[in-house]
């Protein structure tokens, strides 16, 4: 019926969700380097322009998976339901994220010119923004083999919670590497 039409924004949305991630991550390269307003300001576009990318797209994942689940499928088999439970903690740990950064970005315009205060170079370079940004990305990569192979309940866990695992440790050690400011005079010097 249909199966094939909704499997396909099913998978497209799976695709954006992991694309807005990469945004989300790759904003925080120069939201931790950059150290005034102006500089800062484009980075923390990037990171909020990627917020109805990765939400949208993550309400998208979770309601076609859902039809697909009811009509094709059963939440008695592992990879739906752990997968559908791992969304939804995914999908909170988003938007607690987002809410961080649109503050941030309220910070980050006010500055004009002006190099950013201690207080909010450590929030931007917070570990625990950047482990959820990265969870974000590698669990959205672990959905991929869980999908294909249609992994049982432990099986599916162990990928998605590893992976966002992964995600969560990448994130905090390009974090705990805070401000290289090296890499910005290298870059507006070269």
């Amino acid at each position: 019926m249909l199966y094939q039409p909704v499997l396909v924004v099913h998978v497209a949305a799976a695709a954006l969700l992991i694309a807005g991630g990469l945004l989300l991550a790759a904003s925080g390269v120069g939201l931790m380097t950059m150290e005034r307003g102006r500089e800062l300001q484009p980075w923390a576009v990037l990171a909020l322009a990627s917020a109805p990318l990765t939400v949208g797209s993550g309400l998208a994942l979770f309601a076609s998976g859902g039809h697909l689940a009811g009509s094709a499928w059963s939440f008695t088999e592992g990879w739906i339901t752990i997968s559908a439970a791992w969304l939804a903690v995914l999908g909170v740990a988003t938007l607690v994220l987002y809410r961080r950064l649109w503050r941030l970005g309220e910070e980050i315009r006010r500055l004009g010119d002006e190099p950013a205060p201690a207080a909010l170079r450590d929030a931007l370079c917070s570990p625990v923004t950047w482990a959820m940004a990265h969870a974000l990305v590698f669990g959205g990569v672990a959905f991929i083999p869980v999908m294909v192979l249609k992994t049982g309940f432990l099986e599916s866990a162990l990928w998605l919670v590893g992976g966002s695992a992964v995600g969560v440790a990448v994130g905090a050690v390009l974090a705990r590497r805070g401000p290289r400011s090296d890499l910005a005079t290298g870059a507006a010097g070269g």
